[in-house]
């Protein structure tokens, strides 16, 4: 399976430079990001619009990205 990586608007990307500007949603996560237009050259090949986090889920097979998960902090004892 091909994605076609959109950024999201949270990450404060601007518009994407050379195609229209248009908001859509990421349809596994729901985030809204900048849509982006199919390339010619995966056309006629099964590619699948997701954000930029979802993407990376995707291709390493992991449910979190590294770096944005945070760990539960430890619990402190006394004495």
């Amino acid at each position: 399976m091909n994605y076609i990586c959109m950024p999201r608007l949270s990450g404060s990307a601007p518009p994407p430079r050379g195609s229209i500007a248009l908001l859509s949603a990421c349809p596994v996560c729901g985030a809204t990001c900048w849509d982006r237009e199919i390339p010619e050259e995966l056309e006629d090949k099964a590619v699948v619009k997701v954000c930029v986090e979802c993407a990376i889920r995707r291709v390493t097979r992991t449910g979190k990205v590294a770096g944005r998960a945070r760990r539960p902090r430890a619990e402190r004892q006394c004495g």
